[in-house]
């Protein structure tokens, strides 16, 4: 069976783990979350997920909104 893979940005360690909890708990596969914006385009490149659940206030110099315009 399918299970959908999401992406969790989040540069608040406690907030990722407990969202990433929260998705598998439901089914869905959840890789290790990302906090930059770098590291989520990384990610996406060399695992494209079917979902980027994204914070807009990241750490580093690309924010949440600069980083999906890139992704997408």
């Amino acid at each position: 069976m399918y299970k959908p893979r999401i992406l969790i940005v989040e540069d608040e360690a406690l907030i990722a783990a407990s969202l990433a909890r929260t998705l598998s708990s439901f089914g869905y596969t959840v890789p290790e979350p990302v906090a930059t914006g770098q590291d989520a385009i990384n990610a996406v490149t060399s695992h494209p997920p079917d979902l980027v659940l994204m914070d807009i206030e990241l750490i580093g110099p690309m924010n949440g909104i600069e980083t999906a315009k890139k992704i997408n």
